[in-house]
């Protein structure tokens, strides 16, 4: 058992133990006031949270190595943007096309194909440009999203030639009969 498993279970306890307990304690002591006995709960655990803080800043020895730096407001954006990506790249209907050349209609929003695979095309870029060690992972799964909407997309001669979709089966919107083999020219154009 972990140090963080153990603080976790003592956190448990004393939000069961002593919280919820001190909470019906007030509750009686100020009948038919029971948000605010709730309210003197939380006011006394965000004191409790305050001291800690306090605590850390100030009485905690830090080691040399633990200097602060300053860090701009380019640098926070592209770090959540880094962030932001590598979560999307994580995603289960991500992954999938590590190993697919087909959406995983599991993840039923993968029935808006210009829209959510789009996307995929596009996160995958950025992962591939902004992480290195998933670049080969990355460009891969772009590669097979890439290779599924040119497949989709409307034959050469359509006026809307080498277009996608914007819907693939029939899922959630997709199987409304208005949008059956209907391809949307605001997303279309956009893209082109």
């Amino acid at each position: 058992m972990g140090i963080r498993n153990t603080f976790y279970r003592l956190a448990v306890i004393f939000g069961n133990g002593a919280l919820v307990p001190l909470a019906g304690i007030l509750e009686e002591r100020y009948p038919g006031r029971n948000a605010f006995a709730w309210s003197l709960v939380f006011y006394g655990v965000a004191a409790l949270f305050i001291a800690i803080w306090l605590y850390h800043t100030y009485i905690m020895p830090r080691p040399k190595s633990d200097v602060q730096r300053q860090t701009t407001a380019k640098e926070i954006a592209q770090g959540m943007k880094t962030m932001l990506t590598a979560f999307i790249h994580k995603m289960p209907s991500v992954q999938y096309w590590l190993d697919h050349t087909e959406p995983d209609m599991s993840y039923n929003l993968n029935t808006y194909a210009t829209k959510i695979i789009g996307a995929t095309v596009i996160n995958e870029c950025i992962v591939a440009k902004e992480i290195p060690a998933l670049r080969e992972e990355a460009l891969t799964m772009a590669c097979n999203a890439a290779e599924f909407l040119i497949a989709q997309s409307r034959p050469e001669g359509d006026p809307l030639a080498f277009i996608p979709p914007t819907y693939y089966q029939e899922l959630v919107s997709s199987g409304r009969e208005e949008n059956k083999d209907k391809t949307m020219t605001m997303e279309a154009c956009r893209a082109v």
